[in-house]
């Protein structure tokens, strides 16, 4: 299961950020482990641009796999403070897809783009072998703002305080309840169960959160903004640590999960008798942020106001260390060496066959 996910740290650093051809002294953020986008300064005008896979789950039906593919790109210039704006999209679909597949996902593509105000500026489409869902391809989206009108993870400095919007496992429980859903069926109802699996499948986003914090006043009030998502947040409280250069403290009573993030987690957890640790599990959707000490406060308010749950989790520091503080002492955040998400799927996944349900395949692991 190591072999799932993104390469070490260590390649990245020592080989990946080494090697970026020519250079150039307009590139003002350059690709490194922390920060989610690079930065292009033109004239008076910034160019904030990010690049990931085109992540189309077809398991989700259309829209919802639009959505997901879409936002995804987009949260990634979000956490920047600025509107993602130009949308840029590399098709390389499967042999099996037919046209009326491709019109139906082109058309939710076209209205979850509309919806956040992205136009598609440009691209490829084609069918081709040996590639299949969900990775196929590739998406750049672009944002443009006047010159240093946007935040870093670098800007963070010590004092400041960290805080926590959604919680943490967000996309782990959204995947677990869209590809498992009989388990809360039998446990809710259909109706009750599909309203909580939509509920949590579009807190998968962290659009919305970035733009609306970012209106409190970008690095006057709020220094930086990041996207918890592979290694969960942990993992994103660690990559802050090394793109400011700073330490960071959390508190681990701190670290919260929504009311039904955490059920949807304790459910599946008992249902395929495996626990992980929830701080380090994917959670798409979930944003850390700091905000300078004077002013959190105020930012809390605006935040529950608007009806996000928000916590203050921890702060920067001086220190050369990113650890979470608990009643039994301070530990170091550390990336584990495999994946709990994949975990955890996998072991719900033979239990739910084991079981006798039938199950969606889920074309993103090779063992399935």
């Amino acid at each position: 299961m190591e072999a799932y996910g993104k390469p070490s740290q260590d390649l990245f650093i020592n080989h990946v950020f080494r090697f970026l051809g020519a250079p150039d002294e307009n590139i003002i953020e350059k690709p490194m482990i922390g920060v989610d986008f690079s930065v292009i300064s033109i004239g008076e005008y910034d160019v904030v641009v990010t690049v990931d896979p085109l992540f189309i789950v077809p398991e989700y039906g259309w829209y919802k796999a639009a959505w997901y593919a879409i936002h995804v790109l987009a949260s990634d210039v979000a956490v920047s403070g600025v509107k993602p704006k130009y949308l840029f999209i590399d098709m390389n679909l499967p042999l099996s897809i037919h046209d009326d597949e491709i019109r139906e996902l082109w058309y939710n593509i076209h209205v979850v783009a509309n919806e956040i105000g992205l136009t598609i500026a440009g691209g490829h489409l084609e069918r081709y072998s040996g590639v299949r869902f969900p990775m196929v391809g590739g998406g750049m989206v672009i944002g443009v703002t006047r010159r240093g009108e946007y935040v870093s993870t670098r800007n963070a400095r010590p004092r400041e305080k960290i805080i926590m919007v959604k919680g943490l496992a967000v996309e782990t429980a959204a995947t677990l309840a869209a590809f498992f859903p009989k388990i809360l069926i039998k446990k809710y109802g259909f109706s009750k169960a599909r309203e909580i699996i939509d509920r949590v499948f579009f807190m998968q986003s962290v659009v919305e959160d970035a733009l609306t914090l970012s209106k409190m006043g970008l690095k006057t009030i709020v220094t930086s903004m990041h996207d918890a998502t592979e290694n969960g947040v942990c993992g994103a409280l660690k990559e802050l640590s090394l793109a400011s250069g700073y330490g960071v403290r959390i508190y681990k009573e701190k670290l919260f999960l929504d009311p039904l993030v955490k059920e949807i987690l304790d459910t599946y957890m008992e249902f395929s008798k495996t626990c992980i640790d929830p701080c380090y599990t994917t959670s798409e959707g979930t944003l850390i942020a700091t905000v300078k000490e004077d002013y959190v406060s105020k930012v809390i308010d605006y935040l529950r106001n608007k009806g996000f749950l928000v916590e203050v989790i921890g702060e920067i520091t001086r220190e050369d260390r990113a650890i979470v503080v608990s009643e039994e002492g301070e530990e170091d955040i550390k990336m584990p060496l495999e994946k709990p998400f994949y975990r955890l799927f996998l072991s719900v996944y033979r239990e739910y066959l084991s079981r006798g349900y039938e199950v969606k395949r889920y074309t993103r692991f090779e063992p399935l």
